[in-house]
């Protein structure tokens, strides 16, 4: 880790600072973060939109149980763009072991519950 090539301040902020922060993180990789997402995002949703075949209460249990999973590629995409580094969805389908596939079961369980998760 090379803490000189941090895009953003250390310092100790209240909720409200980090919240700011991690919009204008967010805004400021936008053109990392949507492609990136969208590579993940869009086969979930036809999943979900697939599964209403089966019960139509099951697609919005599907997305509602995949958001902790899905929000690992944008934390990958902020992660590396603090350090001032692109990412292309290229980047992220290399890592996906580390992105999508690590701590799987615990993303769609026990985070899914928690209540700190978005």
């Amino acid at each position: 880790m090379q803490l000189e090539a941090l895009a953003v301040r250390l310092r100790p902020r209240t909720p409200l600072e980090a919240a700011d922060l991690g919009v204008r993180l967010c805004q400021s990789a936008a053109r990392s973060v949507y492609p990136s997402y969208f590579l993940v995002a869009v086969p979930m949703m036809i999943l979900a939109i697939a599964s209403y075949q089966i019960a139509e209460w099951l697609p919005g249990i599907v997305i509602w149980c995949s958001k902790p999973w899905l929000d690992r590629t944008i934390l990958f995409v902020l992660s590396r763009a603090a350090f001032g580094t692109a990412t292309t969805p290229a980047d992220v389908w290399r890592e996906q072991r580390q992105v999508w596939w690590r701590q799987f079961v615990f993303s769609w369980t026990v985070r899914r519950l928690s209540p700190w998760r978005a």
